[in-house]
């Protein structure tokens, strides 16, 4: 048997502004602008891009429960098969966290992949 693992947009718990994944990315700029009282928050993309996310340790979790069992003979869908448009996300982050300022959408950032 081989694995071959095809990951979706994996979310870590790193919170780097610049560098970090889309979602621990929002969650800051959310939290930050609500303690600082901002007025609007922005955010890099159109938001028109969909992701599937899944947290990086349900992978590994669920690479080693595939890894350790026999009789995989097909690909085996470790995501949900369900995706989110980066601005409900964003949307979403934001009623979470309680900040209902203005979101404006910096379009002159990558969209990331496509």
């Amino acid at each position: 048997m081989s694995l071959l693992s095809l990951p979706i947009s994996m979310v870590p718990a790193i919170f780097d502004l610049q560098n970090s994944h889309v979602l621990p990315a929002l969650i800051r700029k959310f939290h930050e602008a609500k303690e600082r009282s901002d007025g609007k928050i922005v955010v890099w993309v159109t938001a028109t891009p969909c992701r599937e996310f899944l947290y990086v340790d349900g992978m590994t979790d669920a690479c080693v429960y595939v890894m350790n069992k026999s009789g995989f003979t097909d690909r085996v869908n470790i995501g949900v098969g369900d995706d989110i448009a980066i601005g409900e996300l964003a949307k979403i982050v934001g009623d979470v966290i309680g900040y209902h300022e203005r979101l404006e959408l910096d379009t002159s950032k990558p969209d990331g992949t496509p």
